[in-house]
């Protein structure tokens, strides 16, 4: 019994030194409690090989019932320097996916806003979202190792029918194998 709390607590000793050690997000103008709240980003699993070179294809869409309205424009992307150890932001070669550089209302399903006729719409049981489909092709070059991305997204939150000024993002991080 002891040495089960021996290892527990070595093993929590350890898991908290790992997590002071990980990069920050890097200031993206949206406050940390914003990210990840309002929405979400993931890969599509069937359109990627996570290859160097290759597009990367990403769904956003409202995790809430908050509106938001998403700038693809300002879409930015970074890579992991383990030389630094930190996050450096790196070129897109060039836009792929829908080819959408424009900004997109992401509003909930059940909103009475007509919806934008270039949004699909997923659904998880019985929630239905709609989301948008996008691509980058992150400007790296394949030195042999594979490096980790991270992409984020950035919007305004709709308050009461009106865009505000507040913020909210998303981010998601992969890694892309030579």
């Amino acid at each position: 019994m002891f040495m089960k709390i021996k290892v527990a607590l070595f093993a929590l000793t350890i898991s908290i030194l790992l997590a002071g050690c990980s990069p920050q997000i890097p200031d993206v103008g949206v406050s940390p409690k914003y990210l990840n709240r309002y929405l979400e980003i993931r890969t599509v699993p069937d359109f990627n090989k996570f290859k160097f070179n290759e597009s990367i294809v990403l769904d956003v869409m409202a995790r809430t019932d908050v509106e938001v309205k998403v700038n693809f424009r300002g879409t930015r992307i970074f890579m992991f320097d383990d030389e630094i150890n930190d996050w450096s932001e790196i070129k897109d070669k060039g836009f792929s996916g829908s080819g959408i550089f424009r900004d997109i209302d992401l509003f909930p399903e059940h909103s009475s806003k007509p919806p934008d006729t270039l949004l699909s719409t997923t659904c998880v049981s019985t929630q239905c979202k709609p989301v948008e489909t996008f691509g980058i092709d992150p400007d790296i070059l394949n030195n042999g190792k594979p490096v980790d991305i991270l992409v984020v997204v950035v919007g305004n939150v709709y308050e009461n029918g009106t865009m505000t000024d507040k913020k909210t993002g998303a981010y998601i991080i992969f890694t892309l194998k030579p």
